[in-house]
């Protein structure tokens, strides 16, 4: 095969997946966004509902319903946030939220030292807002965010009662994601 048959392949290639991202990107911006959650009740601590509100009331949402399969729809509502695939419902996240804020506590009485709790609480949600600027990112591919999501094992599902994604451990797997050149 000559060179020149070669650039034409690659060149292809590459507008191929440039296309499909751009569709992909429309049929997401065809979906609903659906907003109005409620506030964080009393339920949630100060970090954790700072955690929720980010997520919830600040992020644009859309809804679509979960598929296993061609045919075999729900009626749970997936969601994507600024335009990344979560794959789960509003609840489930919020649930996963207040899991891993909930990893937290007793730390004081773990270490014997006062504020360590709330430190812990406080890096979590520093992960959340990094977690929610790499959502916005155009520059992160699909492919450095889902390697994120697999690598920090927030990718199986069926969720488990007690999962709890580690928001910082995704951060840093799409950061290694994005330095090999995904």
């Amino acid at each position: 095969m000559k060179i020149s048959h070669i650039f034409v392949l690659i060149i292809s290639l590459l507008t191929g997946a440039t296309a499909y991202a751009d569709e992909y990107d429309d049929a997401v911006s065809k979906l609903p966004v659906i907003t109005g959650f409620p506030e964080a009740s009393g339920r949630f601590g100060h970090y954790e509902k700072m955690a929720i509100d980010l997520i919830f009331r600040k992020q644009e949402i859309r809804a679509y319903f979960l598929c296993t399969g061609s045919s075999n729809c729900s009626k749970e509502i997936g969601i994507f946030i600024n335009k990344r695939n979560i794959g789960i419902s509003p609840g489930d996240l919020s649930s996963i939220i207040i899991n891993r804020f909930s990893l937290c506590n007793d730390l004081d009485a773990f270490t014997e030292y006062k504020g360590t709790t709330d430190g812990c609480k406080q890096y979590m949600y520093e992960g959340v807002k990094q977690w929610v600027v790499y959502s916005k990112d155009k520059n992160i591919s699909r492919s450095a965010w889902e390697y994120g999501e697999r690598q920090s094992g927030s990718d199986s599902r069926p969720l488990i009662k007690g999962d709890a994604w580690n928001f910082n451990t995704w951060n840093g797997y799409i950061r290694v994601a994005k330095s090999h050149g995904m």
